[in-house]
């Protein structure tokens, strides 16, 4: 599209001086050139813009800078999906671990209530080893319990094999000293035991 027009004569009002700028930058944004010259005692200025056939009903071609900003957006709805879907996935994994590791120590822990039942206090701490589990309890730490014997180093381990078990959270305490066995204590999950906490209340 192409326009002449006249040289401005004296005395006419100057305009802001932004007009073929503004609209410059908004024939750039279409994708189109704009060439502003003087010709003789006029002036002419020249639009170029590209010409895209538009889908059938007349639906309007989006300029290049709304798709620009549309596919920012897109993109920015992306990443925030995947940040949450990095996220979700990390603590479903930390949820199966900590399952997998609970399972674990319930099972490599448990000591059955027959071996439990025939240690003695007062054993060698090597004979007592010999019929324990390969491992002691690991979330056992600070359980309550009757008091430990003094100067006793104590080790738990489970009652259940089953990671599953209601009761799961009964405990054996075996406590040493000197190399002996010096204390042997059932620890249910719920401590006070029943019997004990009715003497408690009674005193």
């Amino acid at each position: 599209m192409t326009a002449r027009g006249e040289h401005r004569r004296e005395g006419m009002i100057a305009g802001g001086g932004y007009g073929l700028i503004g609209l410059a930058e908004r024939v750039r944004l279409c994708g189109g050139t704009l060439r502003a010259e003087r010709r003789g005692d006029g002036f002419e200025l020249a639009v170029r813009l590209p010409h895209v056939p538009g889908p059938a009903g007349g639906t309007r071609t989006p300029s290049p800078s709304t798709a620009r900003l549309g596919e920012a957006r897109r993109r920015v709805r992306r990443a925030r999906t995947l940040a949450i879907g990095a996220a979700l996935a990390t603590c479903a994994g930390a949820a199966v671990a900590v399952s997998g590791f609970m399972a674990y120590d319930t099972v490599t822990s448990a000591l059955p209530a027959a071996d439990f039942d025939r240690l003695r206090v007062g054993q060698d701490r090597a004979e007592v080893e010999a019929v324990l589990p390969a491992r002691p309890r690991a979330d056992a730490a600070g359980r309550p319990g009757p008091p430990v014997p003094a100067g006793a180093e104590c080790l738990h381990y489970g009652k259940h094999r089953n990671p599953f078990a209601e009761r799961r959270g009964d405990l054996y305490r075996l406590c040493f000293r000197d190399g002996r066995l010096v204390g042997k204590d059932f620890l249910p999950a719920a401590w006070p035991p029943p019997a004990v906490a009715r003497q408690e209340a009674a005193r």
